[in-house]
């Protein structure tokens, strides 16, 4: 059974939130961070970790989180990238026998540790060598599967547009196991797109 791994990035500025995303609250009650630690305690991944800005990381010192380890990325305006850079880093000293790690998105809530959970069973189907994301109709979302073969990629990488650019190069087929969820593809990037989440319009 592969081992498995997850990364959490949470490091996004939040500008035009004026607060960090991670602290936001869905309709359950809960923030997103809440949903993110729970949903890896539940899925029991053997190391989850988590990529934040300094201001989160502050919160952080006070909370009980359930990741093993707190990475702070201090040039979040330098793209999402260098957080997963960071965050790989930290993974290959600390689970040198990781063969892959789940990354998922803070402004990606929503019935995650479901999303997770359909991932890790593909990986574990499949052995975890290849990338697997998350879909909704067809359409990949998150949260995605890096296999271990292609951090040094990753980490090498200096190209356009970050992970996504980096895949792209490589020509690497992504599996994906579609999840009939919609959060698979939310983003809660802007206030619109949070008013939203917590009042839906009517259908």
């Amino acid at each position: 059974m592969p081992m498995l791994t997850s990364l959490l990035l949470a490091a996004g500025e939040s500008r035009r939130m004026g607060r960090p995303k991670a602290l936001l609250t869905l309709p359950s009650g809960e923030t997103f961070l809440d949903e993110a630690s729970h949903a890896v305690r539940a899925c029991a991944i053997p190391l989850a970790i988590a990529v934040v800005g300094s201001a989160l990381a502050e919160t952080l010192a006070t909370r009980d989180h359930g990741f093993a380890a707190i990475i702070v990325n201090e040039s979040p305006q330098k793209g999402q990238l260098l957080s997963v850079q960071l965050g790989l880093s930290h993974l290959i000293r600390s689970a040198p026998s990781a063969s892959g790690t789940l990354l998922h998105l803070v402004d990606n809530p929503g019935q995650l540790q479901d999303r997770m959970g359909m991932v890790m069973a593909e990986v574990e189907r499949t052995g975890g060598g290849n990338l697997i994301a998350a879909a909704f109709q067809r359409e990949p979302g998150h949260p995605l599967w890096l296999p271990r073969r292609l951090w040094e990629g990753v980490l090498a990488w200096a190209g356009p547009d970050g992970l996504r650019g980096f895949i792209a190069s490589t020509g690497e087929t992504v599996s994906l196991v579609e999840t009939g969820l919609e959060s698979t593809h939310w983003d809660i990037d802007t206030p619109e797109a949070y008013r939203q989440l917590v009042n839906p319009a009517p259908d």
